[in-house]
């Protein structure tokens, strides 16, 4: 296998459900990444990867955070240019009697060019065989793939594409009777009105309709979670994508936190980059409607 050094991060997602295949959750990721100009270098099942010697060739993140079955598993490796050299990702999908699994590395440049308007996430330092040697790494709402997820760190995943709400996001929140009918019937939805500070994650001053909304709901249903999900479009890597959207996520759950006083415990806050898109990424207007920052109820409610 050829080896990709750089900074490499490793994040892991369970997905509960016993009626999702390895290729119903490859899919989607590997078509959200042929659409951000990622080649697909190799997408294979375990008898043509090569069995239990390519599968113990892999880095992979310790049970209870990735499980693999060497009978069931998907293995994809894609890479694209980005500044200061090439990025590569590589995909690991299986499951269990009850859960699907990913786990997705990503290689950067050693100094890769930043996303739009945020400076690029800090990250270990390592070197990749296939696709990556993981760098410790955190849970993330899950890209492109129905339903919830747990990350290896506790935090509930997201739910970002399909399902009631349409291809690919969530309905949007109208007023608090609307977010909370969105949360109960769909299990997310999207905070359209935030503004981001220009060049930072930083969340804007003002008053937000959807956040007021939220935190109601959340008053009005003590045994509820949530986790914040942030969502960029497709500029930049993928690496600082998905570090730019777990900032922005987190600004909003401190926000919460702070100007409503929801406990921060019941927030949890992950990014999925552009993973998830629900527009094109062609034009102004769908780059616009992908950078978002979606809720998704994992408790109670």
């Amino acid at each position: 296998m050829r080896a990709a050094e750089g900074k490499a991060v490793t994040r892991a997602w369970r997905i509960p459900g016993a009626d999702l295949t390895t290729l119903d959750v490859m899919a989607p990721i590997r078509a959200a990444l042929e659409g951000a100009g990622y080649d697909v270098l190799l997408d294979c099942q375990p008898r043509a990867c090569g069995g239990f010697d390519f599968r113990f060739a892999l880095p992979v993140l310790p049970e209870p955070g990735m499980h693999v079955d060497l009978g069931d598993f998907r293995w994809l490796t894609a890479e694209k240019p980005v500044p200061g050299g090439t990025e590569t990702v590589g995909v690991l999908v299986s499951r269990s009697s009850n859960a699907a699994f990913v786990q997705i590395v990503t290689v950067s440049p050693a100094d890769p060019a930043p996303a739009r308007d945020a400076p690029a996430a800090a990250t270990a330092t390592g070197a990749a065989t296939g696709a990556g040697d993981p760098a410790a790494g955190g849970g993330a709402g899950v890209p492109g793939v129905p339903g919830g997820a747990d990350g290896p760190d506790g935090a509930g995943g997201a739910a970002v594409a399909g399902g009631a709400a349409g291809p690919g996001g969530a309905a949007a929140a109208d007023g608090a009777a609307g977010l909370a009918e969105a949360l109960e019937r769909d299990g997310r939805a999207v905070l359209d009105d935030l503004v981001f500070e220009p060049g930072s994650a930083a969340l804007g001053e003002g008053e937000f309709a959807s956040l007021a909304a939220l935190a109601a709901y959340l008053a009005a249903n003590p045994e509820a979670g949530i986790t914040l999900v942030g969502h960029t479009d497709r500029d930049g890597s993928l690496a600082a994508n998905i570090a730019l959207s777990k900032r922005r996520a987190a600004s909003v759950a401190d926000r919460l936190a702070g100007r409503y006083g929801i406990d921060r415990a019941r927030i949890g806050a992950e990014g999925v980059g552009f993973l998830a898109p629900r527009a094109t990424n062609l034009t102004p207007e769908g780059r616009a409607l992908n950078r978002r920052v979606e809720v998704v109820l994992t408790a109670g409610g």
